[in-house]
């Protein structure tokens, strides 16, 4: 009798289970299911974005990556900027790494989808986010590692004189000239009002040769001379209030960090860069790459259990070679900064922290760049764990 009443609880506590579990997928079901009305208007919307996702990475594909590729095949930067053979040849296959990752996560969103398309529009920001945010670490890879320090800090110079304070309102710039995040919604504000002064001074610009008239209209005010605006004066006077308004907006530090970093340097004939091993032994500075990160290191132990596909095993170890290779020449040029008297500080302590900047930068890049969302977070967990 007992038994039988064991057996009789097991079954009725199955039946009920099961019950609940085939409830739960019929509200899952119904939650997800499309109102027939708006399949074929969510079919036409998803397929527009799969097409233009499509049409974006076919047309990128192969491109050069500004402060990456563009420094050695782009005249405003190659005519003027010295780089090394082994440095071009890393600077081309750093660019066709970052390149070819956008282009697979372009593909990634181009996929089919049967889905809403707000929640999809919500995902593809997330991921033109983490695109962005990639490429800003890529670029942050080459001036702390592929190139030495001279090179990178013309190359900083130059690209921020060129952009000016909009580089500001980049949010990856927040980190790097040490902005307080609670400054984005002043510079915001800044922003904000002049664009619509410069819009309203190109409305005018375009009506260039009207009459200027009087706002009381009266037969006297069209009989008024015409007069002509000095557009360009009005449009160096605008950035110049711009300028100084987000001036206003930086704490003193902040300032002298910017002047710091924009000041004018030497033209690159006086800062000649010092030649660097050749990449012969690919395995070894895989080897190296592995040992020095964390990241890299879980990434290439756990492929499998990650889902890694072939293309992006294959752009990490690319990665990899160029990590190791600039953790090699880090220690060279940190070596010859030293014997020549350029800082206190000791040899050890500056390749160390020279070393860390660019893994931090190469590890970002990595989770952001090559692996998907989800990869990154399980990542994340796996070196948590060890």
């Amino acid at each position: 009798m007992k038994n039988w009443k064991v057996a009789t609880g097991v079954v009725l506590l199955v039946v009920l289970n099961f019950a609940l579990m085939v409830g739960f997928l019929q509200r899952r079901s119904t939650q997800q299911r499309i109102p027939s009305h708006l399949e074929a208007t969510y079919a036409k919307e998803n397929d527009l974005i799969s097409q233009d996702f499509a049409e974006r990475a076919a047309m990128n594909k192969d491109s050069l990556i500004n402060l990456i590729g563009n420094l050695t095949e782009r005249p405003f930067w190659s005519d003027v900027l010295k780089v090394t053979g082994e440095q071009k040849k890393s600077l081309k296959k750093f660019n066709d790494i970052v390149s070819e990752a956008r282009y697979l996560s372009w593909l990634a969103d181009a996929k089919p989808n049967k889905g809403n398309p707000s929640d999809r529009y919500q995902r593809i920001l997330v991921s033109d986010k983490r695109r962005e945010d990639a490429i800003f670490q890529a670029q942050q890879m080459v001036t702390s590692g592929i190139l030495d320090d001279k090179q990178a800090a013309f190359v900083t110079q130059r690209y921020l004189e060129a952009v000016g304070f909009n580089v500001l309102y980049d949010d990856n710039n927040y980190e790097y000239l040490g902005l307080d995040p609670a400054q984005k919604p002043v510079l915001a504000k800044v922003l904000a009002k002049y664009t619509e002064a410069g819009a309203a001074l190109f409305s005018l610009s375009s009506q260039a040769g009207s009459p200027i008239r009087s706002p009381v209209a009266g037969p006297r005010a069209s009989q008024a001379p015409k007069k002509e605006l000095d557009y360009n004066r009005l449009h160096n006077d605008l950035m110049r209030n711009f300028r100084d308004a987000v001036r206003g907006t930086l704490t003193a530090a902040q300032l002298k960090k910017w002047e710091d970093i924009i000041a004018k340097r030497p033209p690159l004939e006086e800062l000649s860069p010092q030649a660097r091993p050749a990449a012969s032994d690919l395995q070894a500075l895989g080897d190296e790459a592995r040992k020095a990160s964390p990241t890299l290191r879980v990434l290439a132990e756990n492929g499998r259990s990650l889902g890694l596909s072939a293309d992006q095993k294959r752009l990490l170890k690319g990665l990899e070679e160029i990590v190791g290779q600039c953790l090699t020449c880090i220690g060279l040029d940190e070596e010859r900064a030293t014997s020549s008297g350029a800082s206190k500080e000791s040899q050890a302590d500056r390749t160390s922290r020279a070393r860390s900047e660019f893994l931090k930068h190469a590890e970002r890049f990595a989770t952001l760049g090559v692996l998907t969302e989800d990869q990154a977070n399980q990542v994340g967990t796996l070196i948590k764990d060890k």
